[in-house]
């Protein structure tokens, strides 16, 4: 499925919520009386034990300069872990954008088809006066990609097909990407993906939240049975799916190369996007977000807030705000595994991996190889309601 990042969402959200990202006390913090650990200088990779300048940084700045990878590590003396953050950062940025710059790539608001009356008029029209599908020279000098008469029977020949019907008749109003549009996308999301647990980890290392959720302890809660075997995890995943399989297949096709079909791409996605978003997403919106209001607010306050702020950071351009109401729900819930835990958000990214796993893999079933995903609105517009090659 098409995703687009939060980089302006998480922009927005900071802008929003900063007046809140105040507080005395943590609802979460260790009581004083508790033996704190000893100030050692840590091993770059260890979270157990204290940043050596944590201390010098109140928490909510170290988040703050979280938002530029790695710059909330330095500031703690977690040199180490700062490059590691901001190279992974800086190479989701440069290899999304190197993909981006291809050929091929297909742009955001060209990855939806849609019926066009006054584009199938003028194709007609185009046809009609032996314009359209047509080898002449003037052709090939259109200010547009067309489809040629010699390209559309070299494809079908590929596709072993003497004859075809619009897809748009085929199909309905479909969305169209390929292999590069979407790995783009998925360096693009790990570069979200950097920005949300740095400031979550800044935040966590200047010394708020909780210190025993090292990175390999959120990667690996997804597959803890102590999670897993939880009624708070396993019920809504039940429910999820008994719904999923009463509402019948999914119905908004997306059609794609063969290459995504055939050489695992889709599978991959299904795992890595719903690893991100788990764990991303829950660091920064329940370690960080729900952390600090809840500080300030007391829990139901700051679960209210927190949730609904990540219902808000999903909506799309031109979507109306209740299009995010479950993701506000999911929201809602998610704050109120972590206050149920006491501040662990481990339970909440096994819940979420899971949830979005069964999401991706129920749209990824509307998926279909067909070689006129390369072809534009416009083109698809102009084909004829069906074709058939003449010998």
């Amino acid at each position: 499925m098409v995703q687009r990042t939060y980089l302006c969402s998480l922009i927005t959200l900071l802008l929003f919520a900063g007046p809140f990202f105040v507080g005395p006390t943590s609802l979460f913090a260790q009581s004083p009386d508790e033996p704190q650990p000893a100030p050692e200088k840590p091993a770059w990779w260890d979270r157990s034990i204290p940043a050596p300048h944590r201390g010098s940084i109140s928490p909510n700045k170290a988040a703050l300069l979280g938002i530029v990878p790695g710059l909330g590590q330095a500031a703690l003396g977690n040199y180490g872990t700062a490059m590691f953050q901001f190279g992974l950062f800086s190479g989701s940025i440069a290899s999304a954008g190197t993909l981006a710059s291809k050929d091929d790539y297909i742009e955001f608001e060209d990855r939806r088809v849609t019926y066009d009356l006054e584009e199938v008029l003028l194709g007609r029209e185009l046809a009609r006066q032996g314009v359209l599908y047509s080898d002449n020279a003037l052709y090939t000098m259109a200010p547009f990609s067309l489809e040629t008469a010699y390209d559309r029977q070299m494809r079908m020949i590929k596709d072993g097909k003497i004859a075809e019907t619009n897809p748009l008749v085929e199909y309905g109003e479909y969305n169209r990407t390929n292999t590069r549009t979407e790995m783009a996308g998925a360096y693009g999301l790990m570069a979200q993906s950097t920005i949300f647990y740095s400031v979550y980890s800044s935040y966590r290392d200047a010394g708020a939240g909780r210190h025993d959720e090292r990175i390999e302890e959120l990667l690996i809660a997804p597959f803890q049975w102590k999670y897993l075997s939880s009624p708070w995890v396993y019920v809504p995943l039940a429910v999820l799916a008994g719904a999923i399989g009463s509402s019948g297949p999914y119905n908004d096709t997306t059609l794609v190369n063969d290459r995504f079909m055939n050489d695992g791409t889709r599978e991959f996605l299904t795992v890595y996007q719903s690893m991100n978003a788990a764990v991303a997403e829950e660091a920064f919106f329940r370690g960080y977000m729900n952390h600090t209001l809840s500080r300030r607010h007391g829990p139901f306050t700051g679960g209210l807030i927190s949730g609904t702020l990540f219902g808000l950071a999903h909506l799309q351009g031109g979507a109306p705000v209740g299009s995010v109401l479950p993701q506000t729900m999911y929201g809602y819930y998610f704050a109120f595994m972590q206050h149920k835990n006491g501040g662990d958000i481990r339970e909440g990214i096994a819940l979420h991996f899971w949830w979005d796993v069964i999401i991706f893999a129920y749209q990824f079933q509307a998926y279909k190889a067909d070689r006129r995903h390369s072809r534009s609105k416009m083109e698809v517009n102009f084909m004829p309601i069906s074709y058939t090659m003449r010998f």
